[in-house]
């Protein structure tokens, strides 16, 4: 057996790379010096003549290009149209229009304000291509099909509804679109969608996840909840992409965590797994199979919102309601309630997880009010009568 994990080389594939290197560097657009640091002398150049400019001689074409690989830094200095009007009128000068279409679309797959603009630009650009057609020949066909930037953006990301991960690169490479474009993170989230239930892709799927800004990760998340709103079987759920949701953005009924703000529209299909799941989980693998504890909550799993096991608190689990907590044990015995106004799970944790607090209290923590039931008897029908009570129905809380 090996003492070292080796890593997946199906993900790598080395030869496909150096392949790929190759292919980089025969590129006419490739430079081996090029930055994207905007800091360098010929850019700050370039970008005073513009600001300082009242004619558009006064630019050369070599000004002309430099500042085309900035647009978006051109557009948060205000000199989007100044830049744009110049370009336009200095088109018919410029011989070489395809060195402009992957500065263009840097812009449609990053920009914001002007896509309107800069995809007629591309447009028009493209119509003027003479040389190397074919390198864009992807890119042109998906201008022709689309009237809109939006429409453009869209198309791009249908391309990517495939079921092979080593496509990814070649659509890439046909439509200009590289790995630190917004619009990629947005392509492969398309991908992973389409494929989320592939169990082959399912290490490439969380690698990629793990990568992406929160935004991008809460609009995945976002779509996968939304695929069981209408499903009320959490049995149905994939439990493994409910766990990693979890894992990414934490219990989304937890007031201090802001990572849910967003997804309002789907806290209440996580809800539903994560209460189900971790009433099964205590009461048969933690407890050993306590079927009547078990059916007694689920019948208010619509109630509890919020739900979590502490282990050093003599096995626990509470679970909270709109107005109070529920607590049971591992051991059976007494279930104790509490008013939030009094206690919840946020001061739990505080204090369970507190070096001020001896063993001893800790495990004693949640058996100290006054409001408990045994599990005596017919206890079932005590305890529905105490719920009740306290305003709550076998039904979700309003």
């Amino acid at each position: 057996m090996n003492r070292y994990v080796l890593p997946n080389f199906d993900d790598y594939i080395p030869q496909f790379i150096d392949i790929s290197i190759k292919k980089i560097k025969k590129s006419h657009l490739y430079n081996a010096n090029y930055t994207y640091n905007v800091n360098n002398e010929r850019y700050k150049e370039a970008l005073l003549k513009l600001k300082e400019s009242n004619n558009i001689k006064d630019l050369s074409k070599r000004d002309i290009k430099i500042l085309s690989n900035n647009l978006i830094t051109l557009e948060n200095l205000g000199l989007f149209d100044k830049y744009y009007k110049l370009l336009e009128v200095r088109a018919k000068d410029i011989r070489n229009k395809n060195y402009f279409i992957r500065p263009l679309l840097n812009y449609l797959y990053n920009g914001n304000k002007n896509k309107g603009k800069v995809y007629e630009l591309v447009k028009k650009f493209g119509k003027a291509i003479t040389r190397r057609k074919e390198r864009y020949e992807d890119i042109l066909n998906l201008f022709n099909k689309s009237t809109t930037s939006s429409e453009f953006i869209k198309n791009a990301k249908e391309k990517f509804i495939i079921d092979n991960k080593r496509e990814i690169d070649t659509i890439c490479e046909k439509l200009l679109i590289k790995p630190t474009d917004e619009i990629y993170s947005e392509c492969i989230i398309e991908f992973i969608y389409y494929n989320y239930l592939d169990e082959n892709l399912w290490t490439f799927h969380k690698k990629t996840i793990k990568v992406m800004k929160l935004d991008l990760r809460k609009k995945i998340f976002k779509k996968i909840l939304l695929l069981y709103e209408d499903e009320i079987n959490v049995s149905e759920y994939p439990e493994r992409w409910f766990r990693f949701i979890y894992e990414q953005l934490g219990d989304p009924y937890d007031p201090a965590n802001v990572k849910w703000r967003g997804l309002e529209d789907v806290k209440e299909i996580f809800r539903r797994w994560n209460i189900d799941k971790n009433i099964e989980k205590f009461f048969e693998k933690i407890v050993g199979g306590d079927k009547r504890r078990k059916r007694f909550w689920k019948q208010y799993i619509n109630n509890i919102y919020r739900i979590e096991y502490f282990e050093k608190a003599s096995k626990a689990l509470v679970m909270e309601f709109k107005n109070h907590l529920f607590v049971e044990f591992a051991k059976i015995g007494a279930c104790y309630y509490y008013d939030k106004r009094e206690l919840n799970i946020n001061e739990i944790n505080s204090k369970i997880n507190s070096s001020n607090l001896s063993k001893t209290k800790k495990i004693n923590f949640l058996k100290q009010g006054y409001d408990k039931k045994d599990h005596r008897g017919r206890w079932e029908y005590r305890f529905d009568y105490i719920i009740e009570n306290l305003g709550y129905r076998k039904s979700r809380w309003s």
